[in-house]
């Protein structure tokens, strides 16, 4: 699956446009910060999509990359906030 993210990319296959590139590119960067779940269902997604060759859902698995790590961002902001203010 990465190899062919990783061709379709590259413009290894001259038929891909340039949506599927940016796909490609987006899914190069998203997979291997998913956890192993998320993984598996990327992997799934991918299978099912293989056929249509529509792999809009790259951008389902980003954006919820993307939300958990501006929680997780929050969370250290405001445990930070908390623990400056219990210094000073």
């Amino acid at each position: 699956m990465l190899t062919f993210f990783k061709r379709q990319a590259s413009g290894y296959y001259a038929h891909a446009t340039d949506q599927a590139k940016e796909n490609a590119k987006l899914a190069l960067a998203t997979y291997p910060d998913l956890a192993g779940e998320e993984q598996a269902d990327f992997l799934t997604n991918w299978k099912q999509s293989k056929n249509t060759k529509n792999f809009s859902f790259v951008k389902d698995f980003s954006d919820v990359l993307k939300s958990r790590k501006e929680v997780k961002e929050e969370v250290f902001e405001k445990y930070m906030s908390r623990t400056l203010a219990h210094m000073g």
